[in-house]
């Protein structure tokens, strides 16, 4: 009997892609002609490893299913009693806005294990994650009653304007996210939340006739004038990744995965693009 060991080491966010892969990989070998394999899926969290086993064939392959459940359950048990609040809020999070990120880029044939285990996912594990995702929420309004002030998640790396920036600059750039915001209310929640005011607005702002890269840019070049409060480049990635989704194919999607958007952070603007003015004509060309 073959067997087979997929680890996943990345941040628990990823956890969907890598259960996908794992059935993908799983499914890969069984057409390459083995008949039977014993599998280990196994996850690293913070040095922790969680691993599940199954002894798999082409007709009981859907048992995969079943483990990927049951460590989630051992994964969700260890994040209540070992990790942070709000840490596990974030990861909890960026678990189903991965998961999210998966299906919109899904092609969908007739039959195809890929797809039904994305359908798995979303019938199954998301459920799963967001009932703890609400037990946090509640969590926090008790912990957070009458004594404190909550504390807003999505405020943690915090975009904003920095005091003292030209009032013509802030116009220009105020002027671009009108235009591409796909409603008035979503223009002046984020201009709320860029000028500091009251709290970060909990959903998505849709954008319409820009791409990812233009935003990324027009943040970065932002970023490297100074005009926004001081962030690193991983907490601005995050706040790009979970703020903004993007008119393509009829629907509003999320654009690029963060570690993606990242990576674009990361590299140094270039001459040309230092000098683009963040205003209404603002183009990445």
């Amino acid at each position: 009997m073959r067997q087979i060991i997929l680890k996943q080491n990345k941040n628990l966010r990823y956890l969907p892609l890598a259960f996908n892969n794992n059935i993908k990989v799983v499914k890969e070998e069984l057409e390459a002609g083995h008949s039977k394999l014993s599998v280990f899926q196994v996850q690293d969290i913070n040095g922790v490893l969680f691993s599940v086993n199954r002894e798999i064939n082409a007709e009981n392959i859907y048992e995969l299913f079943g483990a990927q459940i049951e460590m989630l359950l051992t994964i969700l048990k260890y994040l209540n009693e070992s990790i942070e609040v709000y840490e596990r809020y974030e990861l909890l999070k960026g678990f189903i806005a991965e998961y999210e990120l998966i299906k919109q880029l899904a092609t969908k044939p007739i039959f195809d294990i890929l797809n039904h285990h994305i359908d798995f996912m979303g019938n199954e594990l998301i459920p799963l994650v967001n009932n703890h995702i609400e037990r946090i929420d509640e969590e926090l309004k008790i912990k957070n009653h009458k004594s404190f002030v909550r504390k807003n998640l999505i405020d943690k790396g915090v975009v904003a304007f920095t005091a003292g920036v030209n009032e013509v600059e802030i116009k220009g750039i105020f002027a671009f996210l009108k235009l591409k915001c796909a409603k008035e209310a979503d223009y002046l929640a984020l201009e709320n939340e860029l000028l500091g005011i009251g709290d970060s607005h909990p959903e998505f702002y849709n954008l319409n006739d820009v791409t990812p890269d233009d935003i990324i840019l027009f943040f970065k070049i932002m970023q490297c004038k100074q005009i926004l409060s001081k962030i690193t480049n991983k907490d601005l990635s995050k706040w790009l990744y979970r703020k903004f989704k993007y008119f393509k194919n009829g629907d509003y999607l999320i654009g690029q995965s963060q570690r993606t958007m990242l990576d674009k952070l990361n590299v140094k603007l270039t001459a040309k693009e230092k000098i683009k003015e963040l205003n209404i004509h603002f183009k990445n060309n």
